[in-house]
């Protein structure tokens, strides 16, 4: 469907609402932002405790999951 039309207007908003649930229109509420850093940083620290991973590799996982999602936001 061509931008304008009702059911792509209808769909932005409902992404909208998704992400920000009652806030501002493209603004992620920020305790769910710091849960998901706490809970990606604390996985991360446990695969450097295991030995499974060293320090540089969680560094650039946590690097690449973060770009992912901020790139995933942009998307319409």
């Amino acid at each position: 469907m061509p931008r304008g039309e009702p059911g792509v207007e209808a769909l932005g908003a409902f992404r909208r609402r998704r992400l920000c649930g009652s806030g501002p229109a493209g603004a992620v509420p920020a305790v769910g932002v710091a849960l998901a850093l706490l809970l990606a940083s604390a996985t991360g620290w446990s695969r450097v405790k295991l030995g499974d991973h060293t320090p540089t590799q969680v560094l650039a996982g946590h690097i690449a999951g973060c770009l992912t999602f901020a790139a995933a936001l942009l998307l319409p």
